[in-house]
C-alpha cells in the first residue's frame, strides 16, 4: 500500500484472533509513516443498542490487540469501529459473539476519512 493511502484509508490489516483478543497490524506504524505518539488508539464495540469502549493492547511490529466485552453470546452480529488516532479512516471489524466459543470474524470495511 502506498504511504499517501495508509494515512487516509485505516492502514490496519492482517486481523487474526490471539486465545481471547482480536489483533491486527498496523502499517502506517510499522512502517513509521508518522510519530509513534500520533497512534493513540479507541475501539468502540458496537452489539444491539450498546456501544462499548474496549481497551486497546499495542506491541511492537506495528500489533494492536482488543479483548472483546462479551455480550449475548447467541450469534449476535457485533461491530467494532477501531481507530488508531490519525488521519486515516476507521477499520470497522464485522463478527458474530459465540459466548464462550468466542468472536468470529466475518468481514472488514474501511471507510474515508
Amino acid at each position: 500500500m502506498r504511504p499517501f493511502l495508509m494515512l487516509k484509508l485505516s492502514p490496519l490489516g492482517d486481523l487474526h484472533p490471539e486465545k481471547d483478543r482480536i489483533c491486527a497490524t498496523d502499517f502506517a506504524r510499522l512502517r513509521e509513516l508518522q510519530p509513534e505518539a500520533s497512534f493513540r488508539y479507541t475501539i468502540v464495540q458496537h452489539e444491539d443498542n450498546k456501544h462499548t469502549p474496549v481497551t486497546a493492547e499495542v506491541a511492537g511490529d506495528g500489533l494492536v490487540c482488543w479483548k472483546p466485552t462479551p455480550g449475548r453470546g447467541d450469534g449476535a452480529p457485533v461491530t467494532f469501529d477501531v481507530r488508531d488516532g490519525t488521519a486515516a479512516g476507521p477499520l470497522l471489524v464485522h463478527a458474530f459473539d459465540l459466548g464462550a466459543k468466542g468472536f468470529k470474524v466475518v468481514g472488514l470495511t474501511r471507510k474515508a476519512p
